[in-house]
């Protein structure tokens, strides 16, 4: 049970998910510099702040509540506020992140908005938002989104697109949901919710969904070396404001 609890935490979670995002620190290490605001990341710092090949002055974390991770760092600060109105001037930032935090916001297009404020001019945007992502963080998933939503939407509010990779494809995508399965199976609190019920045949064929969903992961891993990216895990978008 305590290995299962360690598998299932939301630490060892994040870190797999940041393993997933394969090129988001190459990209961080092309791009990133000067003043740095990351909005909604929580303890993301955490990865970056010994990455001897990413390069900031200073790192400001917007998070919506106290609890986030406050660093002894002296290049960090933790700012409680909302992404959708961030309590900073225009133009303060040269590197913006925004980190799977999209989904999770209401009013996606008033957050870009706000990232298109915030830069600096000639400023780098590093976004990434899923695409066919399992609901998660109940209740505050929202959205997913597609390349063409990012492409109409950046171009609407001023920001141009520099790099656009898809994460992942079909055959990850099918192996995260077979995961997903079992966090949602055992209701854990970020995944599932009182208010889905059980039909007594899900507990007759539990045994057998259980089986099904072990092998899709191990198959749709396996597959994904040669992966579709038309249905991507995720997008890293990164864009400027000129």
């Amino acid at each position: 049970m305590k290995l299962i609890n360690t598998l299932l935490s939301r630490q060892f979670l994040s870190r797999m998910r940041l393993w997933r995002l394969g090129p988001l620190f190459p990209l961080m290490a092309k791009y990133m510099k000067g003043d740095v605001l990351d909005i909604g990341g929580r303890d993301f710092f955490l990865f970056a702040q010994n990455n001897k090949k990413i390069s900031f002055n200073s790192w400001t974390s917007l998070d919506l509540k106290e609890s986030a991770t406050n660093f002894s760092d002296s290049r960090y600060k933790l700012v409680v506020g909302d992404g959708e109105k961030a309590p900073f001037g225009d133009k303060s930032f040269q590197t913006i992140l925004n980190i799977q935090v999209m989904e999770h916001t209401l009013h996606p297009e008033q957050m870009l908005k706000e990232i298109r404020r915030l830069l600096k001019d000639g400023g780098v945007a590093i976004i990434v938002v899923p695409q066919n992502a399992a609901m998660h963080e109940i209740p505050t998933h929202y959205y997913n989104f597609t390349r063409y939503w990012a492409e109409r939407v950046f171009s609407e509010t001023g920001l141009v697109i520099k790099d656009f990779i898809p994460i992942g494809g079909k055959w990850s995508t099918h192996a995260s949901h077979m995961f997903d399965f079992f966090l949602k199976a055992f209701r854990w609190d970020w995944s599932s919710s009182p208010e889905y019920k059980r039909n007594f045949l899900f507990y007759l064929l539990f045994p057998f969904m259980c089986i099904y969903a072990f092998l899709g992961i191990v198959i749709g891993l396996i597959f994904s070396f040669g992966d579709l990216t038309e249905d991507p895990n995720n997008l890293i978008i990164v864009a400027t404001n000129k």
